[in-house]
């Protein structure tokens, strides 16, 4: 399980979804040279960079392979695509679409040591307007892979990554849940798992393909400067944190053996019950979580990913 080597003939799925709410326009932080870098700002360059080495995988010799395809969905002012170029009806969509559909090319490269480094190319729109539907996005993301699942059934199976800096406000269980736990000066929110967005989340992590179940890995950023919490294993030590982390943590795939292995070898401590989830993180740990999360997707190394076409 979790182990298919992705090929033209049998691609992967990979969706991205991205929270462009009002709250991404707060300061996440400030370079030595002045450079101001919004929680907006720093999700389309965790973006950028996702697509430019998925891209970048599917490169043989000048001509890219279509071993993935790809869905961006941002979520503020209603959802959307996140790519100016390429309108939501077209989702999924190839990644060899994105050989002529970026809009910035920088001269410096995603692999470099800087702080902040720059995608080589860029595709993501940086916005941060409305509140966060964060149910609409998982729900339009589990129509996209019941689309695509009854036609990739031997495929490694589907990714869904959501990056976000705050709570759904489209779901009115989990809102009121809140609010009775803050007027009983209470940090236990109970028994989540009837709310809309947690329904939702379950029902797209019992899809899957013959190499597994699909997976859900949520990234939250923010701009406060506290504690990261990364890939956690307890719900009460999620909930310990924040009443919203225990949310994420329920919301997340358990770590499949197979890439707790991996996980490893990338320096990363893994419990048996680790969650793909990681809360406030630091903006290296969250690009090692995309390398993580996507590395069996994107293949190891380019050796990893053959081409049976």
């Amino acid at each position: 399980m979790y182990d298919k080597k992705i090929t033209s003939h049998e691609p992967t799925l990979l969706i991205l979804l991205l929270d462009q709410s009002v709250s991404m326009s707060e300061t996440m932080t400030e370079t030595e040279q002045g450079e101001v870098y919004s929680i907006a700002k720093i999700a389309k360059i965790i973006s950028d960079t996702f697509l430019y080495t998925a891209f970048r995988q599917c490169v043989r010799g000048n001509e890219s392979k279509a071993y993935i395809d790809l869905a961006v969905i941002g979520y503020g002012e209603g959802t959307r695509s996140a790519i100016q170029k390429i309108p939501l009806e077209q989702f999924p969509f190839s990644v060899k679409k994105l050989e002529d559909t970026y809009f910035a090319k920088n001269d410096s490269d995603p692999d470099d040591d800087s702080t902040i480094p720059k995608p080589r190319l860029e595709w993501v729109e940086e916005r941060a307007d409305g509140l966060t539907p964060m149910l609409a996005a998982f729900t339009k993301a589990r129509a996209i892979v019941e689309k695509w699942l009854p036609d990739h059934q031997t495929s490694f199976p589907p990714v869904i990554i959501n990056i976000s800096d705050g709570m759904p406000t489209d779901d009115q269980d989990f809102i009121e849940i809140l609010q009775q736990s803050a007027s009983e000066y209470s940090f236990h929110l109970g028994d989540l798992s009837q709310t809309p967005l947690m329904i939702q989340s379950k029902a797209i992590r019992e899809l899957g393909t013959d190499d597994g179940k699909c997976l859900i890995l949520n990234c939250h950023i923010s701009a406060a400067k506290v504690q990261q919490f990364l890939y956690p294993s307890s719900a009460d030590e999620a909930e310990e944190i924040d009443p919203f982390a225990k949310f994420m943590f329920e919301m997340s795939s358990i770590i499949p053996k197979q890439l707790r292995d991996l996980g490893r070898t990338l320096g990363i401590p893994l419990e048996s019950n680790s969650r793909f989830f990681i809360f406030n993180a630091e903006l290296k740990n969250v690009l090692k979580f995309m390398k993580f999360g996507t590395s069996k997707s994107l293949g190891k190394d380019a050796s990893s990913l053959p081409d049976k076409s």
